[in-house]
């Protein structure tokens, strides 16, 4: 089978034989489903502990949100609303006053 050929030697030994193309390829599609699992459970541990570091406030929030946008892709999507409050219950006490401006709009 020419696709079996072309996958490398490490995960064409983890897939078992097949008759058919169609049917190899659930077959490697249902070996890595476990894997996305879990990477999107150690995505959603990684954005829930995610704390401010002091390197940069906008970086924070960049890479906090992009986090959030990969939990999409796995269909673990956060409200937009909710991941605006994790972000500012994990700043220090020094942004404590943008935290409140934040609360009264």
């Amino acid at each position: 089978m020419a696709i079996r050929g072309s996958i490398i030697p490490t995960i064409r030994g983890a897939i078992p034989e097949c008759e058919t193309a169609t049917e190899y390829l659930q077959k490697i599609k249902d070996q890595f489903t476990g894997s996305t699992k879990a990477y999107a459970g150690a995505l959603i541990k990684k954005f829930a502990n995610a704390e401010y570091d002091g390197s940069g406030i906008r970086e924070y929030i960049i890479k906090m949100s992009h986090m959030a946008e990969q939990l999409k892709a796995y269909e673990m999507e956060q409200k937009e609303d909710f991941v605006v409050h994790h972000v500012l219950n994990y700043l220090p006490k020094e942004f404590e006053t943008f935290i409140v401006n934040y609360n009264t709009i």
